[in-house]
């Protein structure tokens, strides 16, 4: 994979295109998130698919760095809730409330492809921190904290 490899990945994300997402996965993937490890594609897709039921979430790359077994994200995310999620991984999210954090991802690749992945969480952002617009990869155009997208 390449740093193109990884915007496409990420744009695939955000516009919740699972079959391209999912591609860049090994067969024997997992990924490790704060409170969850999901083992697989399918399991992947499960909890993104409960997840992305009450909240959309948006990724934007502030570092990337890849070489032949390795991928290094600096991500600040962004989770819009559109229904209430009682077990949102940071708390309960009501309908209308937008949560920003930054996080860091770590890929080890295998076959070329997106094997073992941790994703650990670096800093909440307050209501009156990072309010610039951010660009984040497959949507049109840039958004502030909460914008909405149309």
């Amino acid at each position: 994979m390449n740093t193109e490899d990884v915007m496409t990945y990420v744009a695939a994300f955000n516009r919740l295109d699972y079959d391209t997402q999912h591609s860049y996965y090994h067969p024997d993937v997992e990924l490790e998130l704060p409170k969850r490890r999901l083992v697989g594609s399918d399991g992947i897709r499960a909890h993104y698919d409960g997840l992305h039921s009450a909240v959309r979430e948006l990724l934007a790359l502030d570092f990337v760095m890849v070489d032949e077994r390795h991928i290094a994200l600096e991500i600040y995310t962004e989770f819009r809730a559109f229904a209430d999620r009682d077990g949102f991984t940071f708390g309960p999210l009501k309908a209308g409330d937008v949560f920003r954090c930054t996080n860091m991802g770590h890929f080890d690749l295998k076959d070329g492809l997106l094997w073992r992945i941790r994703v650990g969480s670096y800093r909440v952002w307050g209501d009156d921190e990072r309010t610039e617009a951010k660009q984040f990869p497959g949507i049109a155009r840039p958004l502030r904290p909460g914008e909405p997208e149309g």
